[in-house]
Order: C-alpha cells, then sequence, then structure tokens
C-alpha cells in the first residue's frame, strides 16, 4: 500500500494538470480485501499531485467487488450512494464500465466483479483539502442515512451543534 509508482515513469511523460492526461494509464486487479483502503489514499494522491499523479491527471481502470464499483459510482439521492460515492466522485469522474461474473477467474470468487474507469478532475468537485472533506464525509456517513444528522453533531463543538447543524443540513 505505500509502494510509489512515480519511479516508474520517465519524467517526459509529465503533463500539466490542466492538459490532457499523460500517456500513462494505471490498470489493475485489486484484492478486494485491500481495494477501498487503496483507493482512498490513491484519491489523496491524487488531491495532492502525488505519486503517480505528479505525471498529470493519470487515469484508472481497476476491478473492484461488483457492490463497491456500483457505489463508487452512484448517483447523487440513491440508495448507493456512501461516503465511498463522494470521496471518489469528488477528485475523479467515475464510470462503472462493466461486470464480469465471478466464474470467469480462477480461482473462482464468491462475488462478481465490477470494472471501474476514473479519470482526475482538474478542479474537484469540492475544492478543500482532502483531510477536512475526508473527516466531513466519514462523520456524515458514520450512521445510518436517516440519523446522519447525529454525525454531523460531532464535527461542532458541544453547545454550538444545536443551532449549527440544522443550519448545515439546510
Amino acid at each position: 500500500l505505500t509502494f510509489n509508482m512515480e519511479q516508474m515513469f520517465s519524467t517526459e511523460l509529465r503533463r500539466e494538470w490542466s492538459e490532457r492526461p499523460p500517456n500513462v494509464h494505471l490498470i489493475g486487479n485489486l484484492p478486494f480485501s485491500v481495494s477501498t483502503r487503496l483507493i482512498i489514499l490513491w484519491l489523496q494522491d491524487i488531491s495532492q499531485r502525488n505519486n503517480a499523479w505528479k505525471y498529470g491527471r493519470v487515469p484508472m481502470t481497476l476491478t473492484f467487488q461488483k457492490e463497491v464499483a456500483e457505489r463508487m459510482a452512484a448517483p447523487v439521492m440513491t440508495s448507493q450512494r456512501c461516503r465511498l460515492s463522494i470521496m471518489c466522485q469528488n477528485w475523479c469522474q467515475v464510470h462503472h464500465k462493466f461486470n464480469i461474473p465471478g466464474s470467469a477467474f480462477l480461482p473462482k470468487p464468491e462475488v462478481d466483479v465490477g470494472v471501474v474507469h476514473l479519470v482526475p478532475r482538474e478542479v474537484p468537485v469540492i475544492d478543500l483539502p482532502f483531510p477536512l472533506v475526508e473527516k466531513v464525509v466519514r462523520c456524515v456517513f458514520s450512521f445510518r442515512q436517516k440519523y446522519c444528522v447525529r454525525g454531523v453533531e460531532s464535527l461542532f463543538p458541544r453547545g454550538s451543534w444545536e443551532w449549527l447543524v440544522p443550519e448545515m443540513m439546510e
């Protein structure tokens, strides 16, 4: 989880962030046990333009457990929308391309696989530092959706959340 991909590419491939993506594309069949953690680390690298993303808006085509792939690309106001959806879609354009049945792999996993294409955005939807966005999103989604107010309360000091939370939720 700590490998720096930056050393894998020639410096001639480097592009400005506002230019078209460089001639580099990350493709991977990620282990399901670390895929969510890894994509969050890579999103942080994208936000800081570190690692492979020092070369520009390097796109990725990755496999995830089907349900994870669906959540990554979940539209606003759907039941699949979650912390992962917001984090991925904030820093990347996310496209759930297709599914592959588990029977296509050896050894056969117990789940189906979703192929997701991610292209870093020139400017994030919420253009704030990664740690701040991650903390707010984590707090909002720390409870079931109908109780998300409780998660938002934890963002404010005691005594002030009674009036700040309703204002934020409007």
